[in-house]
């Protein structure tokens, strides 16, 4: 159920986007997943679907994600290489956050730097899913932060609403 809640509102989020779609193939797996094996099989899925052995599959990021390459633990070296060197990072800045200089301290972001793209946005937007769950947990309005569709969908299912 989760997943289907989770799908539905990313489906909302991407409106009539003909260029984004939504995959629940994550979701759809019996365990945990890394990341790197999801890209890998979305890509893969697409190559299918398109007929073209050209695409990619890039993850798109904020800068937090960025700098948890350097938790302890968290991320393997094999997988963060593959994941910049195969498929490239799309990063968007959060406030506080130095993405250039963190690929610059951090050898396999920097070897391979060309393929990490840093959006800079013209006007900070700290908008972010961890705080919309938050907003949204604690009865606090999302509005003009998602779309209408989403935040009445969050809504009408009691999504993210503090249980205790």
């Amino acid at each position: 159920a989760v997943v289907s809640t989770q799908s539905t509102g990313v489906e909302q989020a991407c409106g009539r986007a003909g260029w984004i779609r939504c995959s629940n193939w994550e979701g759809n797996q019996s365990t945990w997943t890394r990341t790197r094996q999801v890209l890998e099989a979305l890509q893969e899925q697409a190559r299918i679907e398109y007929g073209d052995c050209s695409i990619v599959t890039t993850l798109v990021c904020g800068a937090d994600l960025l700098e948890s390459f350097n938790v302890p633990g968290l991320w393997s070296n094999e997988d963060i290489e593959r994941i910049v060197g195969r498929h490239g990072l799309v990063v968007i800045r959060r406030s506080g956050s130095d993405p250039d200089k963190f690929i610059f301290g951090h050898d396999v972001l920097y070897k391979y730097r060309a393929n990490i793209m840093i959006a800079y946005e013209p006007i900070n937007n700290d908008v972010s899913s961890t705080v919309i769950r938050r907003l949204a947990s604690r009865g606090l309005s999302i509005r003009y932060l998602v779309p209408d569709t989403v935040s009445d969908y969050i809504k009408s299912n009691r999504l993210y609403e503090e249980t205790s």
